[in-house]
């Protein structure tokens, strides 16, 4: 098929679903020309059955956003890291309701220990150096996700 009409198949309707912008950012460096100078690309065989080949923390799953990157910094060494925008933000209501503020707050906490535990990795890849203040946390924050 041609990597150039990519329409013409049912991806333009898996773009709108469940793909996920790793699946679309590989098909963007598959599709050009120039891929062999920037990228490399493997099918995995049996010795890497194992290995995950990515994490991905999405936007409204706090605890399980925190074990996974607790994993990664605890060894596993996924082929890719990612974070879904707004992955990092909390998503409870701040309502009145007595209830609501307990959720909101478990929510904020486990939000704050995922952003350091992402910190961590970006720290260890050297992508990142310390956090000088909490502005500068934030402004880590808002830049991936």
């Amino acid at each position: 098929s041609d990597p150039y009409r990519i329409c013409d198949g049912p991806l333009c309707k898996w773009f709108g679903g469940q793909v996920t912008e790793f699946t679309m950012y590989n098909i963007f460096a598959f599709s050009r020309k120039d891929r062999d100078c920037y990228h490399s690309f493997e099918i995995p065989g049996p010795e890497r059955s194992t290995r995950v080949w990515g994490v991905s923390l999405w936007r409204g799953y706090p605890t399980d956003n925190l074990e996974k990157c607790e994993a990664v910094v605890n060894g596993e060494l996924p082929l890719t890291f990612g974070v879904q925008a707004g992955g990092l933000s909390p998503h409870g209501k701040d309502n009145s309701t007595t209830a609501d503020l307990k959720i909101a707050k478990i929510e904020r906490a486990l939000m704050t220990r995922t952003t350091d535990c992402v910190a961590k990795i970006y720290g260890r890849a050297g992508l990142l150096e310390a956090f000088a203040d909490e502005k500068g946390k934030a402004d880590f924050t808002v830049c991936i996700a």
